[in-house]
């Protein structure tokens, strides 16, 4: 009876692991169709302005579980689709953003070149120590003394700054506009002298 009882045991043990296997193979034949693309973007328009990504009326691309978690159900986006687009797409709202953007940055690029042609950016230096001054500590000039943060790349220096004197710095402040700022290097009067003379 032992003896019947192991080999049908043994038998069912062998089919449920085949067919476990079986199972397994099934699924790993089908995972590549229900893994979804990690880096594909969903398409929406939007309902409400959210910041730091759309206007109401702009059509946004997005990842799929932001647009699925986060803005459809707070009725802030919609699926980018026929009827959606007829109800919340405007064109007048794209361009008027648009048109609102060019002009914020154009004012902001006055404001800089306001700012940057105020003055020379000057620098005095002990008359013994050699004089070396590159594009880091230029555009560290122009945050001191201009409250302006320009990127080293945007400077360029006209001759190589070797000696005292005035320089000319140009600041590329777009593709199509360039400012030239002066650049004053000057000896530091010693404090002994500066005191005698007051």
């Amino acid at each position: 009876w032992r003896r019947e009882k192991g080999v049908e045991g043994e038998k069912k043990k062998m089919n449920s692991n085949r067919a476990a296997t079986m199972t397994f193979v099934r699924w790993m034949s089908t995972k590549h169709l229900r893994r979804p693309n990690r880096n594909a973007l969903v398409k929406i328009v939007m309902c409400k302005d959210v910041p730091n990504l759309g206007k109401a009326g702009q059509i946004v691309s997005v990842k799929p579980g932001y647009a699925r978690n986060f803005l459809v159900p707070t009725s802030a986006a919609a699926y980018a689709t026929e009827p959606n687009l007829s109800k919340y797409f405007r064109k007048d709202v794209v361009q008027e953003s648009e048109v609102k953007e060019t002009s914020k940055e154009a004012g902001e690029e006055a404001q800089i070149a306001e700012r940057l042609t105020k003055g020379p950016l000057k620098v005095f230096l002990a008359a013994g120590k050699p004089v070396q001054i590159g594009l880091k500590d230029v555009a560290r000039l122009f945050a001191v003394q201009k409250f302006v943060d320009v990127h080293p790349d945007r400077i360029s220096l006209a001759s190589v700054v070797a000696d005292f004197g005035r320089y000319d710095v140009s600041v590329r402040l777009n593709d199509d506009s360039f400012l030239t700022v002066p650049l004053d290097i000057a000896k530091k009067e010693p404090r002994a002298k500066a005191k005698a003379e007051a």
